[in-house]
């Protein structure tokens, strides 16, 4: 799902930044990604880390206005934008920013304008949606009128705006209108295995999850994964909704049962179990899942980074670095991993060992031998 692909770019650019702070590129990706995630908060903390004078708003339009909104110049930030624009850039980061550089300005009436042709530009893209129908949530006066136009704009994309309608009628507390618009497509879409089902079965749960209703919300849940639509998805859902419900021993089971049926694919999946279990503070059992996994795939790197990382959650730094060596062998320029061994060996107290791997790191990549001088 593109939300699990967004995910795994995340990570890898947070490791890429583990190694190198200052990466301009990785920083303006991930500004990008929380820009559309709607966390404009975390998205200006990395754009704050880059240098301006690097960055041309003939070229990088969309960068140079998001460093000026950082900066708090709006109307620098919108002549950009609206430049570019002009200039037929296609780029969906200009509308997005236009929207939020409106909202700051208080004229909701332009934001809802950049919203809308964003929307009609990325009709597939269910984050632009989330902002716009969240967008209406917040403006009161325009929901009606938004309703509307969701309406209109149903023929880009039903589903997703039958989901951005139904949460404007949550927000008004209309918890009837917002099932049924939902209730009008979701049979039809278990129907036919479509994927958009689990997005509505989201939506729905959310609903009743406002009302404090969590066996409906887990139980639509279970209608997606008997018709065999992102099993593993809705498993999950399940899972969380049953929290610690009747036991945590339960909650430790279902987590392990799902990691049985997880496949070398399902990394983001994995992933998310294994945090779970942190979570549960089930750390033996997270070591199982990991060694099951490992048998099955002896040559995966990361697997043997996560029993690194879970190792070390324990205190136990020399296992730790031991599960860390294992994935360097397997990968020996992945930067991440031997940045990963370094804090293992500084977590026990190690500065020789640590400073041994500094140089290692150093000899793959030039601007790592320059940290490591810096030490």
């Amino acid at each position: 799902a593109s939300t699990e692909r967004v995910e795994e770019a995340r990570t890898q650019l947070e490791e890429v930044l583990n190694i190198d702070p200052a990466n301009l590129e990785a920083h303006a990706l991930l500004a990008r990604i929380y820009l559309f995630m709607g966390d404009t908060d975390s998205a200006g903390k990395h754009i704050s880390q880059i240098d301006a004078t690097k960055v041309d708003s003939a070229s990088n339009p969309s960068l140079k206005a998001q460093i000026l909104i950082q900066k708090d110049y709006l109307p620098g930030a919108r002549d950009v934008c609206n430049a570019a624009v002009a200039r037929g850039n296609p780029d969906p980061v200009l509308l997005l920013l236009l929207a939020r550089i409106y909202i700051i300005e208080k004229n909701p009436e332009l934001a809802e304008k950049n919203l809308l042709l964003l929307a009609s530009a990325q009709p597939n893209n269910a984050q632009v949606w989330r902002l716009l129908g969240e967008f209406y949530q917040i403006n009161k006066n325009l929901q009606t009128k938004g309703l509307n136009k969701l309406r209109e704009m149903a023929t880009n994309n039903d589903v997703l705006a039958r989901i951005a309608m139904s949460g404007i009628y949550t927000s008004q507390g209309k918890y009837d209108e917002a099932m049924a618009v939902l209730e009008e497509v979701f049979p039809a879409l278990l129907e036919k295995k479509d994927d958009q089902a689990f997005d509505v079965a989201n939506a729905i749960a959310r609903i009743h999850l406002v009302r404090k209703q969590i066996l409906p919300a887990r139980d639509v849940f279970k209608l997606v994964e008997d018709k065999g639509i992102r099993v593993n998805d809705a498993r999950l859902r399940q899972i969380d909704l049953s929290w610690g419900d009747p036991s945590v021993h339960y909650t430790t089971t279902q987590l392990q049962e799902l990691a049985k049926r997880l496949t070398p694919t399902d990394e983001t999946m994995r992933s998310q179990v294994l945090a779970r279990l942190a979570r549960l503070n089930k750390h033996d059992e997270a070591l199982y899942v990991l060694d099951d996994w490992i048998k099955e795939s002896p040559k995966n790197s990361t697997l043997y980074r996560w029993k690194g990382e879970v190792l070390g959650q324990q205190g136990k730094y020399m296992e730790s670095i031991n599960a860390f060596r294992d994935a360097i062998r397997l990968e020996p320029t992945r930067l991440g991993l031997r940045a990963r061994l370094v804090a293992a060996h500084l977590s026990n107290y190690d500065f020789p060992a640590a400073e041994t791997e500094l140089l290692e790191l150093a000899k793959i990549d030039e601007k790592a031998r320059m940290l490591a001088m810096a030490e």
